[in-house]
Parts: structure tokens; C-alpha cells; sequence
């Protein structure tokens, strides 16, 4: 099927629908903390409320991105850590690429959470944790500086501003093992300037990027990781 390109209008339509909704999370962070986390939550426990609300696992485009995100993970990691899981459908694929990994999935949705369970719950290398960064780290302080790989996939959006996002990312650091690596995958016109924005807080350099597109639709996947692995991008960048 031939993917018709998108109109001025559009486009257009779908800048204005990315601002509001950047704008709505913007407003969100601002609030006080608690309050701010429990509006989160209850928005995702309200779109996980009747089972998965997007397509991960029926639309080529998810799946394309999920390949995407798999060439970017060695066979041998030993610990990934996947911030925002979801339903988990990518923490099924990089069980079945990554076999010998202890992979878990942190999510603030219990819903969601309840959802990815039930997924994997014949898969004994991969845990689900109803939690975020913060509590993490609190919950299992074994996994300080022993994570290879962190996956940070269509989140970024829902952290709000600068200052919010600068909070909730600053722990990721301390998950690091010292060859550790993040990877980000987004699809927005604004992935270039999150992404940047992710290495900026880290103080993480872009080990590899590339652009790929799917059904029309294009989506960045660029892997951070510290300043003595840095290569040259000139040629990576598709």
C-alpha cells in the first residue's frame, strides 16, 4: 500500500495537537509534586482502564521501532532497565533477543503494570515494577551502577518542561554501570531536541543516531552513553 505523503494542512493540524499536548503536560509538571504524580497517574491508569489504548503490538510502525530498539542492545546485557514499560511489549522483545538479561520494566500505571504481568508472567528474567525512577533506586539499591542499558521509548513527551524532565532523569546516572548506555527512541518532530535535551542532563554523549521511517512516519533512535565512547555521527545520521 502506497503511503501518501501529508498535506500542508495536515501537518499543520499536527503541530497544533503535538503543542496542546506538550502544553498539557508542561501544566502538569508545574504542579507540586505529589499532586503532579497523582494526575499522571491517573491519567494513565484512566487510558489503561479497558486494556491496552495503542497499538504496540498490531502496528508496523511499533514494530519497526522495536527492531530498531533491539539493534541497539548487545545479546550478552546483563541488566536493562526499561523506564515507562507499558503493556511491555518491548520488554517481550528484548527478553527473546536478550535471553540470559534480568530486564525490568518500571511504569507509574498500576493498570499498565497489571497488563505487562500478565504478559510476561512466564518469563522469570523480566520484572514489572509499579514505581518510578525515584523509588527505584530505593526499592532495589543493588541496581547502582550495575545497569547496562536503559530504554527510554515515546516517555519524554509526558515529563513536562526542562526542569521537570532534569528531576526525574538525574537518577538514570546512578543506574549506570560505567560502560552503561541509554537508549531513546521517539517519533515527534521534537525527538531531536529531547533527545539532545536527555544528553544534556546526563552529561552523556550520542554514541550512535539514526533516522528510520515506517509507514511514512519517521522516528529517532539515539543511544547515549559516556564522553570516552564518543564517535564520530557524521556518517550515522540517516
Amino acid at each position: 500500500m502506497k503511503v501518501l505523503p501529508q498535506s500542508r494542512s495536515t501537518r499543520r493540524e499536527c503541530s497544533v495537537t503535538r503543542f496542546a499536548h506538550r502544553a498539557c503536560f508542561w501544566l502538569i509538571s508545574g504542579l507540586p509534586k505529589c499532586m503532579a504524580s497523582k494526575v499522571l497517574t491517573s491519567f494513565f491508569n484512566l487510558r489503561f482502564l479497558r486494556g491496552n489504548p495503542w497499538p504496540y503490538e498490531s502496528c508496523p510502525y511499533e514494530a519497526a521501532k522495536r527492531v530498531a530498539l533491539l539493534d541497539e542492545i548487545p545479546v550478552g546485557a546483563h541488566t536493562i532497565v526499561e523506564v515507562g514499560s507499558a503493556d511491555g511489549h518491548n520488554l517481550l522483545a528484548v527478553a527473546s533477543h536478550s535471553q540470559e538479561s534480568i530486564i525490568i520494566g518500571i511504569d507509574i500505571s498500576h493498570r499498565a503494570c497489571s497488563i505487562a504481568r500478565a504478559k510476561t508472567r512466564n518469563q522469570t528474567k523480566i520484572h514489572v515494577e509499579n514505581t518510578d525512577l525515584t523509588e527505584l533506586l530505593r526499592r532495589h539499591p543493588w541496581l547502582r551502577g550495575s545497569v547496562d542499558h536503559v530504554i527510554v521509548s515515546e516517555v519524554l513527551y509526558y515529563m513536562g518542561g526542562d526542569k521537570s524532565m532534569s528531576t526525574q532523569l538525574r537518577f538514570l546516572s546512578t543506574l549506570l554501570a560505567q560502560d552503561g548506555k541509554v537508549i531513546l527512541v521517539h517519533g515527534s518532530e521534537d525527538a531531536d531536541r529531547l533527545h539532545m535535551r536527555v544528553g544534556e542532563i546526563l552529561n552523556l554523549a550520542r554514541i550512535s543516531e539514526s533516522r528510520k521511517t515506517a509507514l511514512g512516519k519517521n522516528f529517532l533512535v539515539t543511544t547515549l552513553g559516556h564522553s570516552t565512547l564518543r564517535r564520530d555521527l557524521a556518517e550515522s545520521v540517516a
